[in-house]
């Protein structure tokens, strides 16, 4: 697969494959790892890379087309890039409907995904519809926050929102707890989640603040020990290595 690596000047790095538009890494100015990657992730036309960012699009989850969609599994084009000595670096990527996409998502589409380094990292996508007839689409950025010890790790933002529980045949709640631990297989989407959350990597002494427009809700999820074991693209011990916070 193709892999670009894009740098900043005060030291922070990514790298990102065309196929599926997929950032497979970044770093941040100290060098310290922001995403997880798994050592098992299957790098196979047609299967998705575990760990990263992979970019769900246009289903999320399961419906008539391939889990998650077709966005993560497809080759992207590159369409335009700047790399500045002395400011950020952007790769923009590119997925158009084609005979492949027709079979599953009859659509004239383009989806384009704009990745900025800088201090901070900041993803862009935009979806254009080519077509005469309106279309629906869900789309997700399926981030893998490494995190130290995911039993020492918190989500904080989320306390009194509304989530649907795909664990409970999508029944709803509120969420009571100001700081958010997962204990547990968890696999929830908060609905009308805050433009900002902050995951506590307490035991890796870190915090990440995640910021979204346009993206309504938030997935949390991690497989825990059964669903981790039971991946072949994981090792048994992987759960405890990340948290996947979605802007979705």
């Amino acid at each position: 697969f193709s892999l670009t690596e894009m740098k900043h000047a005060s030291g922070a790095s990514l790298s990102v494959y065309e196929y599926g538009a997929h950032i497979a890494s970044w770093k941040d100015s100290t060098g310290n790892e922001v995403l997880f990657m798994s050592p098992r992730a299957l790098f196979q036309v047609g299967k998705a890379i575990r760990g990263g960012i992979p970019i769900v699009f246009p289903q999320f989850g399961k419906g008539p087309m391939p889990a998650h969609g077709f966005g993560r599994t497809s080759n992207w084009s590159r369409i335009r890039e700047s790399f500045l000595d002395s400011g950020p670096s952007s790769r923009g990527l590119r997925r158009s409907n084609n005979e492949e996409t027709a079979k599953v998502w009859p659509h004239q589409f383009v989806a384009e995904l704009e990745i900025v380094l800088d201090t901070a990292l900041t993803i862009r996508m935009r979806v254009n519809n080519r077509g005469t007839e309106p279309f629906e689409f869900q789309s997700a950025l399926h981030t893998y926050f490494a995190v130290k010890d995911i039993s020492q790790t918190e989500v904080v933002g989320l306390k009194g929102i509304k989530y649907k529980d795909f664990l409970k045949q999508g029944a709803e709640a509120i969420e009571e707890n100001a700081e958010f631990k997962i204990t547990q297989l968890t696999d929830r989407v908060y609905l009308d989640s805050p433009s900002t959350l902050v995951v506590n990597d307490i035991a890796g002494k870190r915090s990440i603040e995640i910021s979204k427009t346009g993206f309504r809700d938030s997935v949390v999820w991690n497989p825990w020990k059964d669903g981790s074991a039971a991946l072949t693209d994981l090792e048994s011990a992987s759960y405890k290595k990340f948290i996947c916070v979605e802007s979705g």
